[in-house]
């Protein structure tokens, strides 16, 4: 699971509780039931495929930040301006699947860690690349 998004602040110990990480990942298979369950009829969600990767539940676990990622990182802005529209309607839905004493209010963001991701693979692929370059060994990429 990805690191913590929250920012700690110095009076903070070592970041999320383990009630948190509960909650959070609850949330999460409670959304993907939902979104496999229910059709959301918001016209930027229709026929879109949505990646959840990660909840971030607040401490007081009144609020939760939702990481998510269109199907081929397209539509970014109209899916999460749609699922913005629609976090009411799924707040009331993800409330009939599971028991807790209030549902944290959802806000929605695009994941930008599958392109961070990506970005680290080529660095360490061109560093790779030069190093045998500089060595005249054969790396993996030019093996025969």
């Amino acid at each position: 699971m990805p690191r913590s998004r929250f920012k700690k602040s110095s009076g903070e110990g070592t970041g999320r509780s383990q009630r948190q990480y509960r909650v959070g990942e609850l949330i999460r298979k409670t959304l993907v039931e939902v979104f496999e369950k229910v059709e959301v009829r918001d016209p930027d969600l229709i026929n879109v495929s949505i990646t959840i990767s990660e909840v971030s539940v607040s401490p007081d676990l009144k609020a939760a930040t939702v990481y998510v990622m269109p199907l081929g990182g397209k539509q970014q802005d109209s899916v999460i301006s749609g699922l913005r529209r629609a976090s009411s309607f799924l707040r009331s839905k993800i409330a009939g699947i599971i028991e807790l004493r209030s549902i944290p209010r959802l806000d929605f963001k695009i994941d930008t860690a599958f392109d961070n991701s990506s970005n680290l693979n080529k660095v360490l692929k061109m560093a790779d690349i030069s190093l045998n370059e500089h060595d005249g060994t054969i790396g993996p990429d030019n093996a025969s």
